[in-house]
């Protein structure tokens, strides 16, 4: 396949139904050609083109790992997705019409706003040895390597691997630098992975979107509940906000409980069911 004909293809995504899989295997192929050609400037172009092709295919398996609540899964995919869009928006700057690019990347942001993930573990590392994927130098201090990070050396992105490190510690963080590590409990008679989270609203969405492509999306309003609501919260409990602190040093103070609201607009549904308002669930003090 030609650099033109990967290209028409290109312009159809988000429109058709495509084989990600053989396209991508196809793009690479291609890709290697010029770049043993001394073609620097099409490999790159190969490059961006294979970025927009993993984001699609991530995408849509996400959209679809989330139909069959495979919850976990479908996060690590949109984390996939978040990293591949920050490398690909170095090399190339896309309007809200192109290759329904601006129409995944905010659907991403979206859909992580609406998981119940809130803390993460962070690893602490010493490195000792890291070494440029491009040149295979293992660099020094006094000896790095003339690739930049970040950038296209034949149609591949230059980053830094670290082959030797020392674990520090691990701490839990809401805003890590890797948001594949969330928490989970193990049950200690099969050792398998226990997933306690609330996917209510995630499960609310996905009722109502029925296609990948499928507009939608999300206002964030904060209001407040009536502490009528809250009548058996002791003033001494945790705030039913979540802020962490007890009741009566928190919201009790105010004119009602801080809850965050999330209204979806799902284009294809009737007017009058367009704007529909879930409430986050709170957690009330029996």
């Amino acid at each position: 396949m030609t650099l033109s004909e990967i290209e028409l293809k290109t312009n159809r995504l988000g429109l058709v139904t495509l084989d990600y899989e053989n396209l991508l295997n196809e793009i690479i192929i291609c890709k290697k050609e010029y770049a043993a050609a001394g073609n620097e400037i099409d490999s790159k172009r190969l490059w961006i083109i294979q970025q927009m092709f993993e984001i699609h295919k991530d995408y849509n398996l996400a959209f679809k790992l989330l139909k069959e609540k495979k919850y976990y899964d479908a996060w690590c995919k949109l984390e996939n997705i978040e990293i591949d869009f920050h490398y690909l928006k170095k090399h190339f700057s896309f309007d809200k019409s192109q290759y329904k690019l601006y129409f995944i990347e905010k659907s991403v942001r979206n859909l992580q706003v609406l998981f119940p993930y809130r803390l993460f573990s962070s690893m602490e590392i010493l490195e000792k040895e890291k070494r440029c994927n491009i040149c295979g130098k293992i660099l020094k201090f006094r000896s790095p390597c003339e690739h930049k990070i970040g950038e296209i050396y034949g149609g591949e992105l230059c980053i830094r691997e670290i082959t030797d490190f020392e674990l520090l510690g691990i701490a839990l963080v809401e805003n890590p630098v890797n948001k594949y590590t969330v928490p989970f409990t193990t049950n200690p008679e099969t050792n398998e992975r226990v997933d306690n989270y609330d996917y209510g609203i995630i499960d609310y969405l996905m009722s109502n979107v029925k296609t990948t492509y499928e507009p939608w999306d999300l206002i964030v309003l904060n209001k407040l509940l009536p502490h009528s609501d809250f009548n058996q919260t002791k003033e001494e409990d945790a705030c039913p906000c979540g802020s962490g602190e007890n009741y009566k040093e928190c919201c009790l103070k105010q004119d009602g409980v801080k809850s965050v609201h999330f209204r979806f607009v799902v284009k294809q549904l009737p007017k009058n069911t367009q704007n529909t308002n879930m409430k986050k669930k709170k957690k009330r003090k029996k």
